[in-house]
Order: structure tokens, then sequence, then C-alpha cells
């Protein structure tokens, strides 16, 4: 087994919370309200992509682990109904572990929604490699593609955030739920940038990475009604990532972060068509 989080540390760094899974809060003294952010409609940006700033790390940046010599070693302190809840769900488990190749990044990102409906702060990065017990061989860069986890990893952090007293229909509705949104999200994002990612790397060239031209992409995307609302400087900050005065975007940046933002709602065809009046 995996390292063993000494006695009390769930606690001291997660807080829980009613109506929350243990494991879904903040340190204490962390202030429990989120950074106000831009909101964005369903369809562009719309989905957990479009979460205010302080949510984490983007999805494809490296999440700092922390080192397993910090904790014990030991077995995971499991009961066993948590473990046969989160074991009723494992072809959900399966399913976003397929969708998302196992990174660390994207569960990162799918247990920091869970935390932000609960109103609770962001869960620690480097409490990740903890709760899932992430050997030291596994580690990857960001360069390298990124930590990727097995589903029995998952499946078994999964089990340290369950409250079995709640039983399984509170864990289904908190934590499964928003799992299989995420997983379709994921499997639309897929095939959308199978197929838009020459035509987006054709577009970041036309326009020679300038911010301006990358930015008037999304907002071709956006209703009209929140276009006004969504300056460039937020695009740059809450969807590319970069300092708010950026000229330029790097590609992969540029590419990352239509990745990182697109949702279930988002088509091929309406992007397609953005691009095209754009490379006209």
């Amino acid at each position: 087994g995996g390292p063993r989080l000494p006695p009390g540390m769930m606690e001291e760094m997660f807080g829980g919370g009613e109506g929350m899974p243990p494991g879904f809060g903040g340190p204490p003294g962390m202030e429990g309200g989120m950074p106000p952010g831009m909101g964005l409609p369903p369809g562009m940006f719309g989905g957990m992509g479009g979460m205010p700033p302080g949510m984490g790390l983007p999805p494809h940046m490296h999440v700092p682990l922390l080192p397993t010599d910090d904790l014990p070693d030991g077995p995971p302190a499991v009961s066993e109904e948590a473990t046969a809840i989160v074991a009723e769900f494992a072809s959900d488990v399966e399913g976003f572990h397929a969708a998302s190749e196992g990174r660390v990044s994207k569960l990162h990102h799918l247990l920091n929604s869970v935390a932000h409906a609960h109103n609770k702060p962001p869960l620690p990065p480097r409490a990740l490699g903890a709760i899932f017990a992430i050997e030291e061989g596994q580690r990857r860069s960001a360069e390298e593609g990124g930590t990727r986890l097995t589903v029995q990893q998952i499946m078994g952090g999964l089990a340290k955030m369950v409250n079995d007293k709640e039983g399984k229909e509170k864990f289904e509705k908190s934590v499964i739920g928003p799992m299989r949104a995420e997983t379709a999200r994921l499997q639309n994002t897929k095939d959308i940038m199978s197929e838009l990612t020459p035509r987006l790397e054709e577009y970041h060239a036309k326009v020679e990475g300038e911010t301006g031209g990358l930015f008037a992409l999304v907002r071709e995307l956006m209703p009209e009604d929140v276009r006004a609302a969504f300056p460039q400087a937020a695009f740059c900050t809450e969807l590319m990532h970069v300092p708010p005065g950026s000229k330029t975007i790097p590609l992969p940046r540029f590419l990352a972060g239509i990745e990182d933002n697109l949702d279930e709602d988002d088509t091929i065809e309406g992007i397609a068509g953005a691009l095209d009046k754009l490379m006209a």
C-alpha cells in the first residue's frame, strides 16, 4: 500500500464540512470563498474550465506532489464500508480514467470543481500524492506528459474521501455525478482537438501568436451578451494562464487553453465555423 496519512492530517488539511465528503475542504484559516471570476455560458468555456482563478493549477501544468518521505509508511486507513461504496462505481471511475488518461492534473481539476460546488477552498496540490498513494517512480513533469494514476489508485483515494455514514447516495451525488459530467466533457474535448488542432495551429500562425488575434477567436465563439463583459485581460489570465498584458501567447499554451476550457456543449462545427470566418 501507499503512505498512510497521520491521524488528524486529513481533517487538518481539508476540513470537511456540511454536505461535503471528508477531504474536500481547506487548511484552517483559509478563506472559504473563491475569488470572483467570469461566468461563461455552456457551449464555450462554460464547463469546469470556466472556474474562477484560484481553483488550482491549470490541467496542463505540473502538480507538485507531497513527497512520500514526509509520511510514515503503512496501509491506507480506509473502512470496508467506504471501499465497498467506491467499488459500486468502478465503471464510472474506469470511464473517467480512460477519458483523462489517468492524469493527476485532470483529477485535481475534478476534485476542485467538487470543492467549489460546495463553497470550499481548492484541494491543496501537494496533498494529492498522499491521498492517492503516488509512488516516486510514477512522477513525471509536465514536459514528460505529467504524472498518471492507475484506476486502483483513484478508487483508493476516493475511498478516503467517502463518509460511509452518509452512504452511497450522498457520495454519488457529491462526487460521482460531477465525475460523469467531466468524463463526457473530456471525451468531447478529445474529439474536438483531434479534429481541429491543425486548424488551430494554422490560425495561430496566421496571427503570429498575437494575443488580440487569438482573443478574437474566443470572442467569436461567445454569445453577444457575454463578449462585452469578458475583456482581453480575463482571456489571458483565466483561459490562457498568461499575464494580463501579454502581447503574444505561445502555441502550446494557446492549444492547452482551448482544450482545458471546452465543454460537452462545444462542437467541431461551431469552432470550425469561427475559424473559417476569421481565416477568410
